[in-house]
Formats: C-alpha cells, structure tokens, sequence
C-alpha cells in the first residue's frame, strides 16, 4: 500500500505525458477540452507551441521516472536519510504547486461557469471553462495530492524506528 501511492502517481505523470506527445504528433481528439487559443496553436502547427508540447512531456514523464528510481532505491543500503529528505520535500513543494494550479484552474473554470467572472484571454468565449472545472483543475488537484503524499512518503523513508525502545528493551 505505502508504495501504490508513488506508483499511482507516476502513472498520472505518465498519463499526463502521454496527453503531451499525442498532441505534439498531431493528435486533435480532446481539443476541445482546452483553451481556443491553445487548440488554433496546435492545429496551426506552431512550431513553438509543438515544441513546447514535447518539454512539457518529456519533464512529465522526467517526474514519473523519478518517482520509479525512488522506489526502486527505496531498499539499496547506503541512500542516506537527508537524500530521502531532500527528495521528499522536493516532491512534496511540487506537489503543493501542481495542486495549487488544479485549484485555479478548477475555481476559474467554475466562476465562469456561473457567469461570475468573464473567460480568461484565450478562452474564446469560455465554452471549454466545464472542462477546466470538472476535468483539468480536479486533474492537477489530483496529481498535487499524489505526489505531495509521495513526497511525504519519501521524507520518512530511511527513518528506521528504534525497536529495541519500542518493544521496552533499551
């Protein structure tokens, strides 16, 4: 159980990834879940924008395999207690950002939604904003909670607990 949660969450980087690479080969299925100006970029073949596609793929995919050497790490004598530390804290301030993002995104998406705000520039006339409420934002939301939970993990991984002063023997 304690590792499904570093698993769970590199397959949504994987996932994520995937999303990435499909697009920047041309892939158009889901392009309307995302901003007009995005979707134009892309159908455009933006060189730039292909580009970014691929960066942004490759440091998902970057985060995932990272996530797979740490469990596979997780038995190798020698890794010192401040490397998981380190490594933990990292995942977990990544975490905390890419949970901040699903947050705005979701919230914006709902307030225009409600007609309580006017679509953000790029939106077009902020039909895609359902999207970004009930599948983007809670997307990051979700992948921010997996890995600041593997990145929790991590921090208290190395730390073996003193048995001997748990069981009463000193």
């Amino acid at each position: 159980m304690r590792w499904s949660i570093t698993t769970a969450a590199a397959l949504w980087a994987l996932l994520f990834a995937g999303g990435s690479f499909y697009t920047a080969l041309g892939g158009e299925a889901g392009g309307k879940m995302i901003a007009p100006d995005l979707a134009n970029r892309v159908l455009a073949d933006d060189p730039a924008m292909i580009r970014l596609l691929w960066i942004t793929g490759g440091l998902k995919t970057a985060l995932a395999i990272a996530l797979i050497v740490a469990v596979r790490l997780k038995n190798r004598s020698g890794t010192s207690v401040r490397f998981w530390g380190i490594s933990g804290r990292l995942m977990q301030l990544l975490g905390v950002g890419i949970g901040g993002w699903g947050v705005a995104e979701g919230t914006v998406g709902l307030l225009v939604v409600v007609d309580a705000m006017a679509p953000p520039e790029g939106w077009g006339d902020g039909s895609v904003a359902k999207f970004y409420a009930a599948v983007w934002g809670p997307y990051w939301l979700l992948g921010g909670i997996l890995y600041f939970l593997a990145g929790r993990l991590l921090c208290t991984h190395g730390r073996t607990p003193d048995l001997s002063v748990a069981e009463g023997k000193l």
